[in-house]
Order: C-alpha cells, then sequence, then structure tokens
C-alpha cells in the first residue's frame, strides 16, 4: 500500500529541484519515462527537465 506521493509539474523553460519530505522515495514518472517499475530513488531533493513531471512514492 502506498503511504506518500509526490506530483510535481514544471512548466519553466529550465530544470527544477525540489524538496521532499523525509525518507526515501520511489521515482514512478520523470519526464518522459514511466512504467510499471521504479525509475530510480530518491531522497532529500528530486531534480527534474523543463516542461515536465514528476511522481515519487514512499513504500
Amino acid at each position: 500500500m502506498l503511504t506518500d506521493v509526490s506530483i510535481s509539474y514544471n512548466s519553466g523553460e529550465a530544470a527544477v529541484s525540489v524538496n521532499l519530505p523525509a525518507g526515501e522515495w520511489n521515482i514512478a514518472v520523470q519526464g518522459d519515462k514511466a512504467g510499471s517499475k521504479t525509475l530510480g530513488k530518491a531522497t532529500g531533493t528530486a531534480s527534474f527537465g523543463a516542461q515536465s513531471t514528476m511522481v515519487l512514492f514512499q513504500d
């Protein structure tokens, strides 16, 4: 069961970083990559490209 989800959208022209709440986050969507498997992990901050979306979750 998921406990927390973070969805961020960057409508700007440059990459950005977002501060994440405490703990380890699984990356589910990053820019044009998405799938049924975790794309990577993030702790503290997550960076993603211009005009893109990032979805992270904690187990």
